[in-house]
């Protein structure tokens, strides 16, 4: 297994646990009508799209994750790490969790990068 498909795996495995962990507050904004349930709906079809590119090993899976991380940081306050940010002050829980997930997007880039370079043709064998 390539370093590259470790990292997929892994960031499947966090875009996994942030819905599964945060399912209480994705289900009391559930409602459809409301603004609420239009960013969980927006959530969740960006964390389906993100999984499947992620597994499958395509570049449109990371494209859904520099989308969902900014969104459910930004419209639902999720983490995308096992971490609990209860230690913090409430007025700055904000800082610690923008940095968390600016961990995951730094970690994602680099993923991203290693996938390109996995399936990048070597100079000597292009057609």
């Amino acid at each position: 297994m390539t370093r590259s498909q470790e990292a997929r795996l892994l960031l499947a495995l966090l875009v996994l646990w942030a819905a599964g962990s945060n399912w209480r507050a994705i289900a009391l904004l559930g409602a459809p009508v409301s603004l609420g349930g239009a960013a969980v709906l927006i959530y969740l079809g960006l964390s389906i799209a993100c999984l499947c590119g992620l597994l499958v090993g395509r570049a449109w899976g990371f494209l859904a994750l520099y989308l969902l991380v900014p969104f459910g940081t930004v419209m639902l306050a999720v983490t995308f790490v096992p971490v609990s940010l209860r230690f913090l002050p409430v007025s700055v829980r904000w800082i610690g969790l923008v940095i968390v997930n600016a961990a995951v997007l730094t970690f994602a880039g680099l993923a991203h990068h290693w996938l390109r370079r996995d399936l990048a043709v070597p100079p000597g064998r292009a057609a």
